[in-house]
């Protein structure tokens, strides 16, 4: 091989790399959040349950996956604690607040983003890919 073009290639792996972190990082998303009082942690106490709430977060690519992976994970809350949580073991167990996210719904929040959204709905992309992913299950199921 010409080392020119191995050059060239090597090269355009790094812009397609550079590319590709941009737009992972790119905080084009916007979540909503849902949460809720975790009954399993708290033992049904609603006093030791988080008040439901419903918030919103910008994110990235990064960060919703981080944030996904997360999900199922419950948490706690308590009025001392710190942010870097550098104090959690101090916090005494019947104090904490316990919660469970209920639901995350991730929108576009670019420009760009949104209109290839609306520009795919009314094109009915998504009403395709809902009834091709149907068939698909139906001959699975079919199949057993």
């Amino acid at each position: 091989m010409n080392i020119d073009k191995i050059k060239k290639g090597v090269e355009l792996m790094k812009d397609s790399r550079k590319q590709l972190e941009r737009t992972m990082n790119s905080k084009d998303y916007l979540i909503t959040v849902y949460e809720c009082g975790d009954e399993v942690m708290s033992e049904g106490d609603v006093d030791r349950q988080v008040l439901p709430r419903r918030y919103w977060e910008v994110v990235s690519l990064t960060e919703l996956r981080k944030r996904l992976e997360t999900i199922y994970r419950g948490f706690w809350t308590h009025p001392d604690l710190k942010e870097d949580f550098s104090n959690e073991k101090e916090i005494p167990f019947e104090e904490k607040k316990f919660g469970v996210v209920s639901n995350i719904i991730v929108s576009p929040l670019s420009k760009k983003l949104e209109e290839r959204y609306v520009r795919l709905s009314q094109a009915n992309f998504f009403h395709h890919k809902r009834m091709g992913l149907g068939v698909r299950k139906e001959v699975s199921n079919d199949a057993r």
